[in-house]
């Protein structure tokens, strides 16, 4: 990588419409924790979760046995 430039995952819009509920709601998680400009581990502690649970959320790569109401609540 270039000195000076960020890193950044590319992801078509169209695919955010892809793929499973709970990969579809890891999305918009990951996409309200970038636009309040919060990193993992500052969501992760507002929630009261781990950051490891909250990273599993955003990759679908979890049950989401939490509350999804307190999620939204915090995205507020």
């Amino acid at each position: 990588m270039t000195p000076g430039r960020e890193r950044r995952r590319f992801v078509f819009p169209s695919h955010r419409a892809w793929g499973t509920g709970p990969e579809r709601f890891g999305f918009a998680v990951k996409d309200r924790r970038e636009a309040l400009g919060l990193t993992q581990e500052e969501f992760a502690e507002r929630a009261g979760i781990r950051c490891i649970y909250l990273s599993d959320i955003e990759r679908a790569a979890q049950d989401l046995s939490m509350r999804i109401s307190e999620l939204f609540r915090l995205a507020e």
